[in-house]
């Protein structure tokens, strides 16, 4: 599978909503909290344009916001 990662704020519902689905799937992910991280948050809206969270990379896709349905295919393709 390929490597997940979710750049999250403590603030935000959807967040959390990614990561408890995340879990019961049991994918593993490496999580930053952009809320400790300015720097990738910077790095990321350079990259991406305008974020929200939770951002979520599976291999070469990248989702803005919690897409159950999106997230599920790409976990699928990335088996």
């Amino acid at each position: 599978m390929d490597p997940v990662i979710i750049y999250t704020d403590y603030h935000c519902p959807y967040s959390l909503m990614a990561k408890s689905y995340l879990d019961k799937k049991g994918v593993d992910y490496h999580e930053y909290n952009l809320s400790h991280h300015p720097l990738i948050k910077k790095n990321l809206f350079s990259h991406f344009g305008e974020i929200g969270t939770p951002l979520i990379i599976v291999g070469e896709e990248a989702f803005i916001g919690f897409d159950r349905e999106g997230l599920e295919e790409a976990l699928i393709r990335s088996s």
